[in-house]
């Protein structure tokens, strides 16, 4: 048993660098697949027929899972297939990313094979050194795609949980957050089965004052003659409300995120 502890402990730095990316790309690999699998099953149960194989193409899979959930009200903004606008940030966020460590790969090889064809250029100069305004404009740019991106992002998986897991949307969606995509693969890939529900009306159904007051809808801190009309839309986000009337941009299961 010592002798293995040593063994370990004497694993040289590039052994232990590879087996964390070895490990980490199996990880990813298991989530991937986990993730495509469950975006292809809720697509046949919804007799997506057209396209189901996207879900096992990168950048795809987001699009096929935006046509999963349907539309959507995000921000109070009606939105036919939201997994479309993640897609494509999704493919720009990429782009981007490569174009921006395009230098620091040029500088990488210009150091291993010894050649000075990075310098010999201004331009990759500038791009190798950071510097340059075609740089600082990719590097703006790249911040406002990230920040659309996570919105989005935050928004599709919010959304899909609602629908097919809404006892534990919120929870989902912080896992899958932090552990994306191994968990957001495995966790996608438990609820694929189940049927879709509402937010709303699951939120109405299990309300804990639903059955107050004889099977009124009511507040225990209300006296029962104080029955007031009961609005049946239920904002589970308040406090993001803009308080205006969104009733020309429901769903199709009348459900929102962010109203």
């Amino acid at each position: 048993m010592l002798s293995l502890i040593n063994e370990i402990l004497n694993i040289s730095d590039f052994n232990y660098v590879l087996i964390s990316l070895i490990i980490s790309i199996a990880t990813y690999v298991v989530g991937y697949v986990f993730m495509a699998i469950a975006i292809w099953v809720m697509a046949k149960r919804l007799n997506i027929n057209k396209g189901r194989w996207m879900a096992f193409v990168p950048f795809l899979n987001w699009y096929l899972l935006g046509k999963v959930i349907g539309s959507a009200v995000v921000w109070g903004k009606k939105i036919d297939n939201v997994g479309l606008w993640l897609m494509l940030l999704s493919i720009a966020q990429t782009v981007i990313t490569i174009l921006l460590s395009i230098g620091s790969y040029l500088l990488i090889a210009s150091i291993l094979f010894d050649v000075s064809f990075v310098f010999s250029s201004p331009f990759l100069q500038n791009w190798v050194m950071g510097t340059g305004l075609l740089y600082e404009i990719l590097s703006f740019v790249s911040l406002g795609v990230d920040i659309a991106f996570i919105f989005f992002e935050v928004s599709v998986i919010f959304l899909v949980f609602r629908l097919y897991a809404p006892e534990s949307a919120l929870l989902f969606s912080l896992l899958s957050l932090f552990l994306d995509p191994p968990l957001f693969g495995i966790l996608l890939f438990v609820v694929r089965n189940r049927e879709r529900k509402s937010f709303k009306q699951y939120y109405n159904v299990y309300n804990p004052y639903a059955n107050y007051n004889n099977g009124q809808n009511g507040n225990p801190f209300q006296s029962p003659n104080q029955n007031k009309p009961q609005n049946n839309d239920v904002d589970p986000f308040p406090e993001f409300s803009s308080g205006k009337d969104n009733s020309s941009a429901k769903s199709d299961d009348s459900d929102e995120i962010f109203s």
